[in-house]
């Protein structure tokens, strides 16, 4: 191997330094020269060399290299030659010069490829991107331009056509497969070189037609050269061209849009730049290839595209739905191989809609319109997804969802905001943001197998995870990370509500906050006898309940009024303590109701007259002495049913025949009934409390 590749590199340097000897032997005496025989001794140099090679390689087949070296320095003297009589004083004019190189560059691929010669393919490669190179010098004269350009893109689509036409592989020819390889250099050079600014002078439309034509003539030659190299077996290479080519395809539409300017033609040319990037995804999904080529290519058109849409939608955010809908389009060969995670570049692209936010009406409106064609396109890239490509790990369809869920959380309220007055913005937001929420976790946003078709057609609502037989175990994770997102979502939306400029704004977002907290403590009901979750479920509703008082009634948190709603609060939370047998949550009641008679008996009383003192005492009396009660029930019922099983198999006490003693688990010692005669049960009867247990302690 490094043999071969010494020989063509000792080759080439040879082939440089005739080339450099010759121009210096001109330079030398140029002068002395006339014009006509500076030209006519290039010329006929580089048709001796030529011819030479060719001879040479097919008489000695052994010095192939040696004739390749011939063959490429008459190709480099022949493209000098031409170039050099249109630059002295006009000997050969621009069109027929532009001709001559098209023929000699058409001659010297035909000769590589009957000589088998790959390295004289490259010379013309060579001496072609010189020809582009100098009709761009030559096209930045306005007056100039259309003409030389125009010129300039018939030789490169010739070209093109020639090395295409050369490709067929054969034993003579095993390396024929890269002549479109080399013409696609020529016209990416071309691409990159479009003198833009100059042709626009003449004509816009002219200049964005020429760069259109020539990018498609790129795309299409990339499809024909990328098959035939990864039929002819140089499949490692296959995804570099892909690249290559979308870089220079995006590296021209920076240069293109930044010379017409956003004003003007910059839509429509954002707009045409963006659609020629269907065409890859289309001719794979129409015609797939050579097996294994799609799945290797896909990934790069899907690139391309991504990154053409971003700077359309940054030229005009109107063109927003118009990217996301080629993404999709995109995306569909790569999910078609089983690339399931090319989803989730389409689904993640909704944020991209934001920066239609500060843009007019008509593009904000846009923005919601592509994120409708953003939700229509993730449900059919998942069915194709399930139907194709078959993903083994279910995380992989919960990745596109979750992005799209977090497509519409963060990207619909602000869109719906810029469409309302700036007076009602900010509770629109709120509005919207709460509303959405809420509607996601209902659908089932948190369910283990999340897919975007479940959620959007409601096969996953339901309510909280249920226990018990028949059910799965709930997902302790998953509801904390609701939980998260519907507490910090209703508090978002109750401080929006505090804010808001009138009382009816108050009161909707107020609703819509509190729905969010019962939501968010709904997620962890399973684990309400476990005190993180207890707290977590009681405290969320307590400041939105707090906070929801005193933004629609107006007062602040040292208020009487506020005092009876702790103690309310505090109150509820020990009863439902009670009820569910949650430790956790009676005590963070209890403590609630102490606070709030501290601020009562301290703070409140001071300041109100007498009536308000007496009854402000009264209620809360009665309130704790009610809650007293409560707890001396519980504490009795608790006795009762620790009693009534240890009594079966606890043995008698001496001294007291037939009698037991147990304690309770609140530390008091419980008589027991005495046992019966052999025969008869040794349980006594139950307790008339135990009638107020759960069911699952009756049982």
């Amino acid at each position: 191997m490094d043999g071969s590749v010494a020989r063509f590199l000792l080759s080439g340097a040879a082939a440089l330094l005739v080339v450099l000897a010759g121009v210096s032997l001109i330079a030398l005496v140029w002068d002395s020269i006339p014009d006509a025989v500076k030209i006519g001794t290039l010329g006929l140099a580089a048709l001796l060399l030529v011819g030479s090679g060719a001879l040479l390689s097919v008489s000695r087949p052994s010095l192939r290299v040696a004739a390749a070296t011939l063959t490429g320095t008459g190709g480099a003297l022949g493209f000098v030659a031409i170039i050099g009589a249109v630059l002295l004083d006009g000997l050969i004019p621009v069109a027929p010069a532009f001709a001559l190189m098209a023929l000699w560059a058409a001659a010297l691929l035909v000769l590589s490829r009957v000589t088998a010669q790959i390295f004289t393919a490259v010379i013309s490669t060579i001496g072609a991107l010189v020809t582009v190179s100098f009709a761009a010098w030559q096209a930045q004269d306005p007056a100039a331009a259309p003409r030389t350009w125009l010129l300039t893109c018939a030789y490169v689509a010739a070209l093109a056509a020639i090395a295409a036409a050369l490709s067929r592989p054969d034993k003579t020819a095993p390396l024929a497969a890269w002549y479109p390889a080399t013409s696609m250099v020529v016209t990416g050079m071309a691409v990159l070189l479009t003198p833009v600014g100059p042709l626009t002078e003449s004509s816009t439309y002219l200049a964005i037609g020429l760069v259109l034509g020539l990018e498609l003539l790129l795309i299409v030659q990339l499809l024909h050269s990328s098959r035939i190299l990864w039929a002819s077996g140089f499949q490692s290479w296959a995804g570099a061209d892909w690249v290559a080519v979308g870089a220079v395809l995006v590296l021209t539409a920076i240069i293109v849009l930044d010379t017409v300017g956003p004003a003007g033609q910059g839509t429509g040319t954002a707009a045409a730049c963006l659609s020629l990037t269907a065409l890859p995804p289309l001719a794979l999904l129409v015609s797939p290839g050579p097996q294994g080529w799609r799945r290797r290519t896909a990934v790069m058109a899907l690139g391309t595209t991504a990154a053409l849409g971003l700077i359309a939608v940054l030229v005009d955010p109107g063109l927003f739905a118009q990217a996301i809908a080629l993404l999709a389009l995109a995306a569909a060969p790569a999910v078609f191989e089983g690339r399931v995670l090319a989803m989730t570049v389409t689904s993640g692209a909704g944020m991209v809609a934001l920066a239609t936010v500060e843009g007019t009406a008509v593009q904000v409106a846009w923005g919601l319109v592509g994120l409708v064609v953003l939700v229509a396109a993730t449900v059919g890239l998942e069915t194709l997804a399930l139907r194709h490509g078959q993903p083994a790990d279910p995380g992989l369809m919960r990745a596109p969802a979750w992005l799209l869920m977090a497509d519409l959380i963060f990207v619909v309220p602000p869109l719906l905001a810029a469409l309302v007055p700036s007076s009602t913005a900010a509770e629109m937001h709120a509005l919207a943001s709460g509303v959405i929420v809420a509607i996601l976790l209902l659908l089932g946003l948190l369910a283990p197998d999340l897919t975007v078709r479940g959620l959007l057609t409601g096969r996953l609502t339901g309510g909280p995870p249920a226990v018990g037989p028949g059910h799965p175990e709930p997902d302790e994770a998953r509801a904390w990370v609701g939980w998260v997102l519907a507490g910090t979502c209703s508090l978002y939306v109750m401080a929006r509500a505090d804010g808001a400029w009138s009382k009816e704004w108050t009161a909707l977002l107020t609703v819509v906050a509190l729905a969010l907290g019962v939501l968010a403590s709904r997620l962890l009901m399973p684990w309400i006898r476990q005190g993180p979750a207890a707290l977590a479920i009681a405290g969320l509703p307590t400041v939105l309940v707090w906070w929801s008082v005193i933004a629609l009634s107006g007062l602040d948190s040292g208020s009487v009024l506020m005092t009876i709603v702790v103690l309310s609060t505090g109150a509820l939370c020990i009863v439902s303590g009670f009820r569910l047998r949650a430790t956790a949550l009676r005590h963070y009641g209890l403590t609630l109701v102490m606070v709030a008679v501290l601020k009562l008996a301290t703070l409140d009383i001071g300041s109100q007259n007498s009536i308000t003192r007496v009854l402000a005492l009264a209620l809360a009396g009665v309130v704790c002495f009610l809650l007293s009660l409560a707890y001396n029930k519980a504490a009795d019922t608790a006795a009762g049913m620790e009693a009534s099983p240890a009594k079966k198999t606890a043995p008698s006490t001496p001294g007291t025949p037939g009698a037991s003693t147990t304690s309770s688990a609140y530390g008091f010692i419980v008589p027991q009934h005495p046992t019966a005669g052999p025969g008869t049960p040794t349980a006594g009867p139950v307790p008339e409390e135990s009638r107020f247990a759960p069911p699952d302690e009756r049982r």
